[in-house]
């Protein structure tokens, strides 16, 4: 990528949703290869596909939708914990793997189905990234976090409840947090103005009283003494953006199987309240369902045709979601609100392999799992649904990553601007998601970066997906074997300068690496400017891995400050000079 002349820069202060077409003044940085068409419009915003005439039909909806509603359109965010892309059945899952999905699947019909939407390869990693619009990288939550684990969790980030509650929204949240337990890292610290939940994941409450789970705690009288004794925040918790905190009822075996319908009904009389009040909403509905171990509640306990666990939950998720959207429904508000459904990742299935007599993890026709990544890793089912606006029965492969929804949300409620201190990895997919009839599947970005802890590893772009390193999965590296959170390993490829590609349309298994010389351009330049970014904004709480030195971290990183700051002089200065 090449900056552009100086007299076609943008300001810092050039808004998040600024459209700029190609060749136009505004254009921060343009490419060096002819396939790729994404632009950047400030040095701190991940380039975009401009589409001038889809942006212009966008704006004439959202002008007419405002005219009409006399007010913003609502924002529902429903995610589900370690569902699998291949889980509902409008993803071809349901009735056919023992576990219908009704709602979903009626979601689906009613707007557009992703086929091509992405999250991090973990539960923390994705709730980060798509709260802030910025890479997990960028704010240091790259891994989940244990209970009760001293972090700085989202302090000093700016989410999107906080923006769209400056904006005039109503912001609550309701469920799974996990994204840091201390003081000043609560929802209700960062943006929301109500929160209902738990703060860590479900497994925090349950793994260690189970007998059948951790036999070698639960049976030693010495060890169950000290695990009372460790710390973290135990109960279900409410919580107000004015400080105000209570603490419920203990999360325990048998509380737990229960909490999702608290949940629903905490989500029904938030949206209730604040149409009553006559204001937009954004509500975060985030279960804990479907993460293992599943428990799932009395009343639907052998619901699915399956009757294990698992599948039972993923009934659960879809009762669950079906009432959010009826009680949209009962309070006339289906036409002036997006809901978005999707997973936080792919399918936990290393726990297949670990003494569970019935499966208790997702489906995914990719290779791999949660934890790696490979597709399965990170490609989740994804729904957007907002009738009269987003045309129903749509399908597009056009990419889309969950970091997305930030930039999106943002314009959608008249939001911002955001900090130019910073990074944003988001894209504005608005003119996208309300686009009409067939788009040739391309969405407004360019390219999705598969990233892990401090390490790079791939690139997608369009059907094409190149690896820098790979992630062999448990004793017997293959396609076949199971992938997952605690099992995967890393292994630099033969040449990593070169990289392997694969065709994911032609082997969406990613089994057999194509030779393609024509892709090294397009996808080594994306990579490399994506990497580049790190050094502008060299913010990485734990450190990246940048050609074998550490940028970030602790210690400060590896990088000579010398050589990191001539390096940015000459990426921010030297108009026409390629950085890579």
């Amino acid at each position: 990528w090449r900056p552009a002349p100086a007299a076609a820069q943008a300001t810092p202060e050039a808004g998040p949703t600024t459209p700029v077409a190609a060749g136009e003044p505004g254009i921060w940085w343009t490419a060096n290869s002819p396939f790729l068409k994404g632009v950047m419009t400030a040095p701190n915003r991940e380039p975009a596909i401009p589409h001038p005439d889809r942006e212009a039909s966008a704006e004439q909806k959202l002008a007419a939708l405002a005219g009409t509603a006399g007010r913003k359109p609502n924002l529902v965010i429903f995610v589900v914990d370690d569902m699998g892309w291949g889980d509902p059945g409008c993803f071809g899952g349901g009735s056919a793997i023992g576990a219908p999905t009704p709602n979903i699947d009626r979601l689906a019909a009613s707007g557009l189905r992703m086929t091509s939407a992405y999250a991090q390869p973990a539960c923390t990693p994705t709730r980060a990234a798509m709260l802030t619009g910025r890479l997990p990288q960028r704010t240091g939550l790259t891994r989940p976090t244990a209970a009760g684990e001293a972090t700085a969790g989202m302090a000093g980030e700016v989410t999107i409840a906080a923006l769209l509650s400056d904006a005039g929204y109503v912001t609550g949240m309701t469920g799974k947090w996990h994204l840091g337990e201390d003081e000043g890292q609560w929802p209700t610290d960062v943006g929301f103005d109500e929160y209902f939940g738990n703060l860590s994941a479900n497994t925090s409450y349950h793994d260690f009283r189970d007998p059948e789970f951790s036999p070698e705690l639960v049976f030693n009288p010495e060890r169950k003494a000290a695990m009372d004794k460790v710390h973290f925040v135990r109960t279900t918790v409410k919580g107000w953006k004015d400080g105000r905190r209570e603490y419920g009822e203990e999360i325990n075996l048998e509380t737990e199987p229960k909490l999702e319908m608290e949940y629903l009904a905490w989500s029904q009389d938030f949206m209730r309240r604040a149409v009553a009040a006559d204001q937009p909403f954004l509500l975060y509905h985030a279960m804990n369902r479907v993460h293992t171990k599943n428990y799932p509640n009395p009343d639907f306990r052998g619901a699915s045709p399956a009757a294990i666990p698992y599948k039972d939950s993923v009934v659960e998720a879809d009762f669950v979601l079906g009432e959010i959207v009826r009680t949209l429904q009962d309070l006339g508000q289906t036409e002036n609100t997006l809901v978005v459904f999707t997973s936080d990742n792919g399918p936990e299935e290393d726990v297949h392999g670990g003494g569970i007599s019935n499966s208790d993890a997702g489906h995914t026709p990719f290779r791999g799992a949660k934890g790696t990544t490979w597709e399965g890793g990170g490609r989740v089912p994804a729904i957007a649904a907002w009738p009269g606006t987003v045309e129903a029965g749509r399908v597009s492969d056009g990419l889309f990553d969950l970091m997305d929804l930030f930039s999106t949300f943002a314009r959608l409620g008249d939001a911002g601007p955001l900090p130019t201190d910073r990074y944003y990895d988001g894209i504005d997919q608005t003119s996208w998601l309300l686009a009409e009839g067939d788009d040739k599947q391309e969405s407004n970005r360019e390219a999705v970066y598969y990233w892990f802890g401090q390490e790079f590893y791939a690139a997608r772009w369009r059907e094409f997906k190149r690896f820098e390193q790979i992630m062999t999965i448990g004793m017997d590296p293959g396609p076949s074997t199971y992938g997952g959170l605690f099992n995967a390993t890393r292994n630099p490829i033969t040449d990593p300068t070169q990289g392997w590609y694969f065709n994911l349309w032609g082997d969406p298994k990613e089994r057999v690496p194509v030779l393609r010389g024509w892709l090294f351009g397009p996808l080594i330049e994306l990579t490399s400017r994506n990497k580049a970014t790190f050094a502008l904004y060299p913010q990485a709480p734990r450190g990246v891995v940048l050609n074998g030195y550490l940028l970030g971290g602790p210690a400060g990183g590896t990088v000579p400050p010398k050589f990191l700051a001539a390096l940015q002089a000459q990426m921010r200065d030297n108009p026409g000079n390629d950085p890579d």
